[in-house]
């Protein structure tokens, strides 16, 4: 992938943003308006090759979002078989 300078513009916005407000991908792409799969790869292949700092701080929101990602899809999934077997 050849990484423009607008890509590193947009991958630089993204991840402030992301870290200054602890936003999701989900929250990141709203704002911006680009996909969630162009955030994760904003962040994941090309901020490295410009700023590691900020790629590190992102990386750990990333991994934190995935870690509650799972336990708000079990309490969701268990508040919806619980109302189903009433």
């Amino acid at each position: 992938m050849r990484i423009t300078d607008e890509m590193i513009k947009r991958a630089e916005q993204e991840a402030w943003y992301m870290i200054e407000n602890k936003a999701t991908v989900r929250q990141v792409s709203a704002i911006f308006g680009v996909s969630k799969s162009t955030v994760y790869s904003d962040l994941t292949e090309v901020l490295p090759t410009f700023n590691n700092v900020l790629y590190n701080e992102t990386q750990e929101i990333l991994q934190k979002n995935k870690e509650e990602r799972a336990v708000r899809g079990g309490k969701a999934n268990g508040l919806r078989f619980s109302k189903q077997s009433k």
